[in-house]
């Protein structure tokens, strides 16, 4: 299954089933914490996914033509830990994508240092 195109997706406000549920049970072991926020309907309506954890906080912004902004701050300096310009034509896409912004913001150790996530960039590669 190809999975909900974005303009249905948001225009219909099928995250919360599509992108927040089918992660809940991970985001309760890693100890993050999801926010989903629909912007205001414009021509190009979009929806934000925030993830807060100890040592960064990260948002996923998915536009209904697709287009997708990955960010992602280190808490300590607010240095950049992830800037990525994207396009998810699905919700299975924009999943994927949202486990990687899952896997940058609660993949930081103790000290504060990113931990690269080998599958974490393979995933944000496709």
């Amino acid at each position: 299954m190809e999975g909900s195109v974005a303009n249905e997706v948001i225009e219909q406000r099928l995250a919360e089933a599509l992108l927040v549920e089918p992660l809940s049970s991970e985001l309760a072991t890693r100890s993050l914490e999801l926010s989903l926020t629909y912007c205001q309907p414009t021509a190009n309506t979009a929806l934000c996914l925030d993830i807060d954890g100890s040592s960064a906080t990260g948002r996923l912004t998915w536009w209904s033509d697709g287009n997708v902004y990955l960010e992602a701050l280190r808490l300590l300096d607010g240095s950049s830990l992830l800037s990525a310009h994207l396009v998810a034509s699905s919700s299975e896409q924009a999943l994927g994508m949202l486990k990687v912004l899952m896997a940058v913001v609660g993949g930081l150790s103790s000290n504060s240092s990113f931990e690269a996530d080998g599958s974490a960039a393979a995933q944000l590669k496709r």
